[in-house]
């Protein structure tokens, strides 16, 4: 149901960014709302509360967030308070970033590695998996102090282990197999 509810209303207003142009303002406001979500998770169900009135908890986010968000957003997060759909808002600002990534062929990866990595590996690094993926890349680094050494790269549901610990695990099952 969520995932029917976050394309419902993730790819209208996807749709309707691209009309106007605001594509990466609204996905930049869809973040900052995340943020501010998780980081007042009482405002948030507030905002979910079936006990306050529609239109209270309207006027109160339009006090707080009008001139700090798009004006679309904040039509957007009215239309969801006033459907009963915010406790959905999460599903939905993600499929609107799914369909963002989509249309501008950007992908996200995180990159673990034991220890941090030099800015210029970074920058080789980031080559090479814009060269595979032939999209845009957004990395996020990682320090994983449970590697050994190497790196762990994750992107949409598919991991590259070049770990140590990995290949020491490869290892092991290659000698159990010999000897076994």
């Amino acid at each position: 149901m969520a995932e029917s509810v976050a394309v419902t209303y993730g790819g209208p207003l996807f749709e309707l960014a691209c009309e106007t142009s605001l594509q990466g303002q609204i996905l930049e406001d869809l973040e900052t709302l995340d943020t501010v979500f998780s980081e007042n998770p009482d405002f948030f169900r507030l905002l979910c509360a079936p006990v306050v009135p529609v239109g209270e908890r309207i006027a109160l986010v339009r006090d707080i967030l009008s001139g700090k968000l798009e004006e679309y957003t904040l039509n957007f997060l009215s239309l969801l308070i006033e459907k009963l759909r915010i406790g959905e808002f999460g599903p939905i600002a993600k499929e609107y970033k799914r369909l963002h990534h989509e249309y501008y062929g950007i992908q996200e990866v995180t990159v673990r590695s034991a220890l941090p990595i030099s800015q210029p590996l970074q920058e080789k690094l980031e080559a090479a998996l814009e060269r595979l993926t032939r999209k845009k890349v957004i990395v996020r680094y990682v320090s994983d102090s449970s590697l050994l050494g190497g790196v762990l790269i994750e992107t949409e549901g598919s991991v590259l282990d070049g770990s140590i610990r990995e290949r020491l695990d490869a290892l092991g099952r290659q000698l159990s197999a010999t000897l076994g």
